[in-house]
């Protein structure tokens, strides 16, 4: 029966016993959009919205001090034109919900739970949640839940990608930084030096040039010797051949021998360890900026994943359907026309959260405004036409007995 009801609002209300109340019975004028319930503080007005939300909201919207002082039960009915409510508070305690044609509907709560929607009986709630931060995210859960977005995968997957970035980019930042500080020589040759090569070839050349020193002292002594026997020659002709001889074979000896000049490589091996410690730090600094690199990469990536959550996100916000224009939401907040709500006029801040309303309740068109007094003529107007073009009906209380209200309440009665 439920689900062919598109459209219910309030025929009838009759209260007995709820909390102020006596025994009302109002009847709303026929498409009136505002229904206006004055009176002076303390006298019931505020009992009247609570009979309508405790008989359509569910025994868990009931306190405990429901019933009239002195009383033992509290009965409220409901007429919705197809569907018709009674429910008793306290002794006898019951829920019933009949068709139109009097036929007693089963699982009635079931029934009023489908018709009715989170900001029914409160629009208002959703302007007052903008008070504080925690309040504010609720006001976007609530709107993501309305037009059907839920963002909980991007969310949890971009707050990984967020945090792996920041551990990224605090070891790129660090080191870049080490980087910075460590020194750098251009001139310094990539290849390492080997400092025992080199002395092995400095030790070699000393023994070719001291060979080459003795050959050539022992060349001159030679010469010297022989000028000394050609001058006592036939004495010593023997001894001049084999001089000759030996000469011969120490001048061919020594013809295999050229000097070499190690004053290079005295030159290299005195800095061969300081060329090669600046070697070494020339790549200790290529490998930290080849992990640098890595990392800016790998950073630039995570970038790239969360601007490409942010896209998606975008995209399905673009084709949600809002209930108003310019509306759209962050993790913080609800933002309209990119101003945060709560930073919005009351003006705006109240159409907002009556459109909130209209959309999340298409069928149940009942709203109850317990704060009417703090609206002002501007306001209240705008409330009527809201109401009035979704047709929906509005509850509003509002502390007084001037000609704006419907019915005026007075000891728990109605008195007009």
């Amino acid at each position: 029966m439920s689900e062919e009801i598109k459209e219910a609002r309030i025929v009838a209300l009759k209260a007995q016993n709820v909390k102020k109340l006596q025994a009302v019975e109002i009847h709303p004028p026929e498409g009136e959009s505002v229904v206006v319930v004055g009176g002076e503080n303390a006298q019931g007005k505020t009992s009247v919205l609570d009979s309508i939300m405790y008989a359509l909201a569910g025994t868990k919207n009931i306190p405990e001090d429901a019933i009239r002082h002195g009383e033992k039960k509290a009965v409220i009915e409901i007429d919705l034109g197809e569907l018709k409510v009674t429910r008793v508070l306290g002794k006898g305690a019951k829920l019933e919900v009949k068709a139109s044609d009097g036929e007693k509907l089963g699982s009635p709560q079931t029934i009023l739970d489908r018709l009715a929607g989170k900001l029914t009986f409160d629009p208002l709630h959703f302007q007052r949640l903008s008070e504080n931060p925690s309040g504010r995210r609720m006001q976007a859960e609530i709107l993501k839940e309305l037009v059907g977005l839920d963002f909980s995968d991007e969310e949890v997957a971009k707050k990984k990608l967020f945090d792996k970035r920041t551990d990224v980019n605090r070891d790129l930042k660090k080191l870049e930084v080490q980087v910075e500080e460590m020194p750098f020589y251009p001139q310094v040759p990539d290849e390492k030096i080997d400092i025992q090569q080199v002395a092995e070839q400095l030790h070699e050349a000393a023994n070719h040039n001291e060979t080459q020193q003795k050959l050539t002292v022992s060349l001159g002594q030679l010469e010297g010797e022989l000028q000394k026997v050609t001058r006592e020659l036939q004495e010593l002709e023997k001894r001049k051949k084999e001089i000759i001889s030996e000469k011969v074979e120490v001048a061919k000896k020594l013809s295999n021998f050229e000097r070499i000049d190690t004053e290079e490589l005295k030159k290299k091996l005195a800095t061969a360890q300081e060329v090669n410690e600046k070697r070494e730090k020339n790549l200790q600094r290529q490998k930290l900026n080849q992990e640098i690199s890595k990392l800016q990469k790998e950073s630039e990536e995570l970038t790239d994943k969360l601007e490409k959550i942010e896209k998606r996100k975008q995209k399905a916000l673009n084709e949600a359907e809002m209930p108003i224009k310019g509306l759209s939401f962050t993790e913080e907040g609800v933002l309209l026309n990119g101003v945060p709500f709560h930073n919005c006029s009351s003006a705006e801040q109240l159409k907002l959260s009556v459109a909130m309303s209209i959309k999340m309740n298409p069928a149940l068109k009942i709203m109850l405004i317990r704060d009417g007094s703090l609206l002002d003529e501007k306001s209240l107007e705008t409330l009527r036409e809201m109401a009035s073009k979704s047709g929906h009906q509005v509850w509003l209380e509002r502390v007084g007995k001037d000609e704006d209200c419907t019915v005026i309440i007075e000891d728990g009665a109605v008195i007009q």
